[in-house]
């Protein structure tokens, strides 16, 4: 790996790699790709290229057949990683449908621990732990996933609720929301 400033910076060198994936944090299209052509082969068949224009927080990341959004630094290395954007997308789609699964799932078992809780009297405290404003946080991280592209924002913030009810729920005593 090296970092450069301008694509004029580039020196490339063939090291017989089966495949390179070359990562572009620069302007897209601004490489010279006759110029990595000349010392890798062809383009497609051992080499690559991916420009990445964003943050770690979010951005997009093109591909040599289209573009593809991430939200979050796992994202974005899923977009290194995928061959192709709709490879991108195709995981994008599976993630966002595990999340909505998985949201439905805590909402239904933090309802159940608020109900049970809320009916014992010598464990009553830990009902707060479940009460409706978790229950809407869970439900807002599942209607975020099930939107094509999720607000970062919401998932963050509902996220966020999440983890500080989660620690001050076990240092009470009572079991995790997740």
């Amino acid at each position: 790996m090296m970092k450069i400033e301008t694509a004029s910076d580039l020196e490339f060198m063939n090291k017989n790699d089966a495949f390179v994936r070359i990562v572009a944090f620069v302007e897209k299209d601004s490489l010279l790709e006759n110029e990595i052509e000349d010392v890798l082969g062809e383009k497609g068949e051992v080499w690559d290229i991916v420009y990445v224009d964003g943050t770690e927080d979010s951005g997009t990341v093109s591909y040599s057949d289209g573009a593809g959004d991430y939200i979050g630094l796992p994202l974005l290395i899923g977009a290194l990683f995928s061959q192709d954007s709709s490879f991108y997308s195709c995981n994008l789609q599976k993630a966002f449908l595990q999340g909505r699964l998985v949201s439905a799932v805590y909402e239904e078992r933090t309802t159940l621990l608020y109900e049970d809780f809320s009916a014992d009297a010598e464990k009553s405290y830990c009902s707060y732990y479940y009460d409706t404003d978790v229950q809407d946080a869970i439900q807002e991280i599942g209607d975020a996933f099930a939107e094509t592209t999720p607000s970062i924002n919401t998932v963050s913030a509902a996220a966020t609720v999440l983890e500080g009810n989660n620690k001050y729920a076990v240092l009470k005593g009572c079991p995790r929301v997740y």
